[in-house]
């Protein structure tokens, strides 16, 4: 159990933004949005709920525009099969709907693309919110088909890992291998409580990960600057993790989970709710959030 509980309702909400940001909505199809016309897309919508991260590993991996990074407005976003296809004839699409959308582009996230619409310093930016407003007012068949529009940050593509045991580590020690998992143990962020700084939240996730290294475990760290959350992960999988029919794990990740059985926020067990069950008192009934597998970025 959680020994401090004044933050418990703003960590649970940054776990759902962080769903939001990465691939899929534990399992959600996440297409209910407007339509008009062919589908534009699936709003990071997946089938795999089940290597859903709890926290985003990073909001871009790469961009086809190359982007130095900074903020921008997201239109659509689009994972799983061909997502790259899907995207880039929806950009087609959007860019007939309205003059605005002429500069709109194609960013790579860490699961798939997005269309995105300018570049912005911060998510105030007065531009950005006038421009936020009109992409949003745009009305196609009557219906405003991107009222779900959102501000983002895009960071500049990494070239490099930012430590020793960074996760992009594990990348290039299998650049080939699609998809690659860990699984993601503990993170760390201040939470915008301003308790901690980002100096001191990336060293204690590299602390975390090093005393685990210690123990003989393949652990890495991964530092995502625009969330403020440094993550750990620990592992090495790929599709054959879990099998696709059964949902039954491999005997490595059941071993691995043996000695991980709760996910650690800021050193202590998360909470989480339980969808649908509640006390004799109403109260909702919680669970301690176990470690999930992530997707290690490309």
């Amino acid at each position: 159990m959680m020994k401090s509980r004044p933050g418990f309702l703003k960590i649970l909400l940054l776990v759902a933004v962080a769903l939001r940001l990465l691939a899929g909505c534990a399992g959600s199809g996440g297409k209910d949005e407007p339509r008009a016309g062919p589908p534009l897309g699936d709003e990071l919508g997946g089938d795999d709920s089940w290597i859903q991260p709890v926290f985003p590993i990073s909001t871009t991996a790469g961009s086809e525009s190359a982007s130095a990074g900074g903020w921008a407005i997201v239109l659509r976003t689009y994972s799983r099969h061909q997502y790259l296809q899907r995207a880039n004839a929806a950009l087609l699409q959007m860019r007939s709907y309205s003059p605005l959308l002429a500069d709109a582009r194609i960013e790579r996230t860490a699961d798939g693309a997005a269309v995105v619409y300018g570049r912005y310093e911060s998510a105030a930016d007065a531009a950005a919110q006038r421009d936020l407003k009109q992409i949003k007012s745009i009305t196609v068949n009557s219906s405003k088909i991107f009222e779900r529009s959102y501000m983002t940050y895009l960071e500049p593509p990494v070239k490099k890992p930012s430590s020793r045991y960074d996760l992009m580590v594990l990348r290039q020690k299998y650049p080939k291998v699609d998809p690659l998992y860990s699984l993601q143990v503990a993170a760390w962020s201040d939470f915008g409580s301003g308790k901690m700084t980002w100096d001191e939240v990336q060293s204690r996730a590299e602390k975390y990960c090093s005393e685990l290294r210690n123990q003989g475990l393949d652990a890495y760290v991964h530092h995502n600057r625009a969330s403020g959350i440094s993550v750990v992960t620990v592992g090495e999988f790929d599709r054959t993790a879990i099998d696709a029919k059964s949902g039954i794990e491999s005997s490595d990740l059941i071993n691995l989970r043996r000695r991980f059985h709760e996910h650690l926020v800021n050193g202590e067990p998360l909470e989480e709710p339980i969808p649908g069950r509640y006390d004799r008192n109403g109260k909702v009934l919680t669970r301690t959030q176990r470690p999930r597998l992530v997707e290690v970025p490309k």
